[in-house]
């Protein structure tokens, strides 16, 4: 894991006793390490058996696709067996949001252990990654049995139709325009409004679980619907952006049913222009949205329901998020230009 000046987080891996490297930590190695390196004298030896659950992630969609994908052999290893991740030792600050949540639900908060140099162990399991990019496949069934055993089991507290909102993100973090919009016209159809971020991990999972009819802009609340959903539930996300990856619909479809629909009614797009297509904003096209959700037997009629105006939508636009300044561009067939902006700081578009 060394980098001659520290840990360094994408050059983290894990040798197993043949010496090879275990090939489901490839996306995270920037440079060649060899087993001599992990096994050098500096390094401390950890005695028993531990098993590995791979690098620990912070972020929300992170953590669940990239860090609970071996923890289905706990069923397998004993209820005490420590498991043992790879983390940041730059960031040195103790568990916290979806992954502290995630521990205490799941009760594994006093058996999680975080290497952030080279240790070598007597014995450390390691297992398939059943989740997440690592694999580009969908979520594998064992994976989603573990995750819906652990789950504490509560009544259901929440509608059977609900509706995962980001209209709380901020602007710059990605969304569509005029979500204001939806959520009212959702609301008629007798759709409770959830925040994904106003609510516990808990909640989030009980929502989830128990609704029959889920709409939910993209987000990252897809990977957890993705698990715990029932399999008979009509699901569709509400594209944001031009480019999605194939494994997150594939793994929602695959997994669940064939009633998970994707609604692409995009008519520009913008994103930052030094940033990634996570953070793009969108205007979408209302009719054509609100159609594809009647097609899908999500709501019972399209007549009606909200659209709102150009103004309205550039009200919308030029919404202020603080000091931080936000340059977004145009899309159009794919090409990216600079013929629009949106600055938020001085909340005008230029």
């Amino acid at each position: 894991m060394r980098d001659g000046q520290g840990t360094d987080w994408n050059g983290g891996g894990l040798f197993l006793a043949d010496g090879h490297g275990d090939p489901w930590l490839k996306y995270y190695m920037t440079r060649s390490l060899t087993p001599t390196e992990a096994e050098s004298e500096a390094a401390p030896r950890i005695t028993g058996e531990a098993l590995f659950a791979g690098v620990l992630r912070f972020g929300f969609g992170h953590f669940l696709t990239e860090s609970i994908g071996r923890l289905w052999a706990l069923d397998k290893l004993g209820s005490e067996m420590p498991i043992v991740y790879i983390t940041n030792v730059n960031a040195k600050r103790p568990i916290t949001g979806t992954a502290q949540a995630f521990f205490e639900l799941f009760g594994l908060t006093e058996r999680i252990n975080l290497v952030r140099a080279d240790t070598s162990f007597d014995c450390i399991w390691n297992a398939t990654d059943l989740y997440g990019p690592l694999r580009k496949e969908p979520l594998h069934p064992r994976m989603r049995r573990w995750f819906l055993s652990q789950i504490p089991k509560s009544e259901a507290k929440f509608s059977p139709k609900i509706y995962i909102s980001r209209k709380g993100i901020p602007l710059e973090k990605g969304r569509y325009l005029g979500e204001t919009f939806v959520e009212a016209g959702l609301a008629d159809e007798g759709y409770q409004i959830f925040r994904p971020e106003e609510n516990s991990l808990a909640d989030q999972i009980n929502a989830y679980s128990n609704a029959q009819k889920i709409v939910l802009a993209e987000s990252s609340a897809f990977h957890l619907v993705s698990i715990v959903a029932k399999k008979d539930a009509n699901i569709a996300i509400i594209r944001r952006r031009p480019v999605f990856g194939n494994w997150i619909e594939n793994s929602m479809s695959d997994v669940l049913t064939k009633n998970v629909s994707m609604i692409t009614a995009l008519k520009s797009t913008w994103k930052a222009s030094k940033g990634e297509n996570y953070n793009a904003v969108s205007e979408i096209d209302f009719g054509k949205m609100w159609e594809a959700l009647r097609d899908l037997g999500l709501i019972n009629t399209n007549f009606g329901k909200p659209v709102p105006t150009i103004e309205e939508i550039a009200s919308e636009r030029t919404q202020n998020h603080g000091d931080r300044t936000s340059e977004f561009e145009i899309q159009a067939s794919g090409v990216y230009r600079r013929s629009k902006r949106l600055v938020f700081r001085n909340k005008t578009i230029t």
